[in-house]
């Protein structure tokens, strides 16, 4: 079975009063609302309370590009009893088959004991002792502690008490008790709205402030280690985890999160405006020779903010998507076949030859989409440099909290300190930390391949494997890890750029990240 190693998004909405067929629309609105989360899989559940129904739950599920409005179509043409309470899911298939629904939640149990449970949620898990759970199997897990001790709660915090990772799910029991829990760490994000008629959770806020038309200031965020239970029309909240330093994805802000928050966009105009410190620092610009645009669609606040605390330097977007596709998501194959045709040129009579052209992104990963497709649009401006300004800092380390990211060798800083290290003959560090890596994973053994490596010099060399047009000057400017931090509200976690996990099983997912790498490039005979 498919393991959840990608972001998506959930929505629970539980009815207080009678049902109706307005809440099935709600339901559905915001789960539209959360399709950039997951464009290859969409499902909704439903529960009854009326036995009249003939089912405790129902399903519906599409997979397949564009899901969400398949989805909807379906649940137009055919709309469903009004229910108790709606689950709503959408997800990238990063792995598994996008055309098999049953890689998609909502997801159904009822493992050899007498209490049924769906669940849907937005996680990556790792047992320690147990290995990583998928979606089945945690939710048998779940089916069956809920089936053994009639409290909720002590059997939402005994089924995940010994899980590592981060975690959004929600659920709903046979009993018809539903529930919303969030890792301790609040990894992944869960938000909630309440009034006399239901309440609601999603991944996202503005889903919930447009669904109810309220206010942003409405909408409440479910406390990290916190449970919210829905039982016979009473809402409680309540901590079933013990407190921890809560490190919330910083991916969220920089990228996922749609930028219709004006918190978000605030957070990445911020992030923007401190990259331009970095920026000058490490570029001399001269603005009337030189262009700022930015790419993706998502870095366009970055770029906004940059370009405030630059005013005198001019800002021309002329970098299109020719897609609403995620390139930074999805399977190797797809990604490097959809980057070769991710964007093309727009409104470029206004670009002189021979200029300086730096290139806003609100994050520098793989760097496959502007290897492949952006640096080639750029030669034909013929620019004298091309500059790279990333609004977050290096990605070095693998992330297993939910994110596309469970491999070393895909990034792009990691595969520049590799060849840095083999041009100058330290192999041995290499072999050294897949020896350390072996013998612990309670350390992040990983840093090491970094130390010794010249700041500059790497930067360099991943601008040259993002820019491999020798008669281009190439440059690569990033965001410190001092500037993201301000930038961002407290609370927000930075393990993809320091290694500095919030769980043990985040330095043992790095460790065993670095030993697949090494064995494959280093141990692998044909």
């Amino acid at each position: 079975m498919d393991r959840l190693e990608h972001e998506c998004g959930v929505v629970m909405l539980c009815v207080k009063t009678a049902p109706a067929h307005r809440y099935s629309r709600m339901a559905m609105d915001m789960l539209i609302m959360q399709e950039h989360r997951g464009r290859q899989g969409a499902g909704m559940g439903m529960a009854y309370a009326d036995s009249d129904i003939g089912a405790t739950f129902s399903v519906r599920k599409v997979a397949g590009y564009d899901a969400v409005w398949k989805l909807q179509a379906d649940i137009t043409a055919d709309p469903p009893a009004p229910a108790n309470i709606y689950l709503g899911h959408v997800r990238y298939a990063t792995s598994g088959d996008s055309s098999m629904p049953e890689h998609t939640h909502p997801l159904l149990c009822a493992p050899a004991n007498r209490q049924e449970l769906m669940l849907c949620g937005n996680f990556h898990l790792n047992g320690l002792e147990q290995g990583c759970f998928d979606g089945i199997s945690i939710t048998q897990r779940l089916g069956s502690y809920i089936d053994k001790d009639e409290n909720l709660l002590k059997a939402l915090s005994g089924a995940l008490a010994e899980i590592d990772g981060g975690f959004v799910m929600c659920g709903v029991t046979g009993r018809g008790e539903a529930f919303a829990v969030r890792d301790s760490h609040g990894i992944r994000p869960a938000y909630y709205y309440e009034d006399d008629t239901c309440i609601a959770v999603a991944s996202e806020r503005m889903p919930l402030a447009r669904a109810f038309k309220v206010k942003v200031a409405d909408i409440m965020e479910l406390p990290a280690g916190h449970a919210l239970t829905v039982a016979a029309g009473t809402v409680e909240i309540t901590r079933i985890f013990p407190p921890a330093t809560i490190q919330s994805c910083p991916f969220e802000r920089i990228y996922f999160s749609s930028g219709i928050d004006r918190d978000i966009a605030g957070i990445r105009r911020n992030l923007g405006k401190n990259l331009a410190i970095a920026l000058q620092q490490a570029a001399s610009l001269n603005p009337e020779n030189t262009i700022v645009t930015y790419v993706p669609r998502t870095a366009v606040h970055a770029w906004e903010g940059l370009l405030s605390a630059m005013p005198e330097m001019p800002g021309i977007p002329f970098l299109e998507k020719t897609t609403t596709r995620r390139t930074f998501i999805g399977k190797p194959d797809v990604r490097a076949k959809e980057a070769e045709t991710a964007y093309r040129l727009i409104d470029i009579d206004a670009i002189p030859v021979g200029r300086t052209i730096v290139v806003v992104d609100d994050s520098v990963v793989r760097g496959t989409t502007f290897a492949k497709s952006v640096s080639g649009l750029l030669s034909r401006l013929r620019p004298r440099r091309i500059i790279i300004a990333s609004a977050a800092p290096q990605l070095r380390y693998p992330d297993c909290y939910g994110i596309d990211l469970g491999t070393l060798d895909e990034l792009v800083a990691f595969r520049a300190a590799v060849e840095i290290l083999e041009e100058d003959g330290r192999t041995d560090v290499l072999a050294d930390v897949y020896e350390a890596c072996l013998a612990s994973h309670t350390d992040n053994h990983v840093r090491r391949i970094y130390d010794g490596i010249d700041y500059g010099r790497l930067c360099r060399r991943i601008a040259r494997m993002l820019v491999p047009l020798p008669s281009i000057e190439a440059h690569a400017v990033f965001q410190s890890i001092a500037g993201m931090h301000q930038a961002m509200a407290p609370g927000v976690g930075d393990w993809c750029f320091t290694g500095n996990y919030p769980t043990p099983g985040g330095y043992a997912f790095a460790n065993r990240a670095y030993i697949s790498f090494y064995r494959q490039r280093y141990m692998t005979h044909s």
